[in-house]
């Protein structure tokens, strides 16, 4: 599997993101979408409307920038913390990580019950990240804040290479989720 560390076209990524996840869950029923194989395990929904939710985070933060509003953190000033944090979170967001990673608050999915439509929303979604990356293009070296938490910083860059491996790193755990019994 690709390791995805700035070397990408994120714009290009995007749209065989989207055909993997509308081939694996877009004829999945609701029930079949909201199906969780234990309570504290997430159905293929909640792991879709996560992902929207994660990545819409962000969208303030970059009409910040642009409208000239924006005031990062103290610590975007020190470029070894976005880089240390970069790494850390895009190494703890691979496809192939093993390792379980707890979801802050600002990130959860909104819902318990998702619409039997989100896959149709998450391909919505794609297209206005791929606006949000074309915008971001004279700003992509600025630090910012994390929405999670303030003080964890990262550059612009960075973030949608965490956003494209995040996206990825749900659609195994998704694929999983189906691989277990379902309704």
């Amino acid at each position: 599997m690709e390791r995805y560390d700035g070397s990408m076209e994120w714009i290009s990524e995007l749209p065989l993101i989207t055909r993997d996840y509308h081939e694996a869950f877009g004829e999945l029923s609701e029930a079949q979408l909201n199906w969780k194989p234990s309570a504290d395990r997430w159905s293929v929904g909640q792991g879709i409307d996560h992902v929207i939710t994660t990545n819409t985070a962000y969208f303030p933060i970059f009409a910040g920038i642009k409208a000239g509003t924006y005031q990062p953190h103290f610590n975007a000033r020190f470029g070894f913390l976005a880089n240390s944090f970069g790494k850390m979170i895009l190494s703890s967001v691979q496809p192939e990580a093993t390792r379980k990673n707890k979801t802050f608050p600002p990130f959860e999915s909104s819902q318990s019950t998702i619409p039997g439509d989100i896959v149709a929303k998450f391909a919505a979604h794609q297209a206005q990240l791929a606006r949000e990356i074309e915008g971001a293009q004279g700003f992509l070296d600025r630090v910012v804040s994390s929405p999670a938490n303030r003080m964890v910083v990262l550059r612009v860059d960075r973030v949608f290479d965490i956003i494209v491996a995040h996206e990825r790193r749900h659609l195994l755990q998704a694929k999983a989720v189906l691989e277990q019994t379902t309704p």
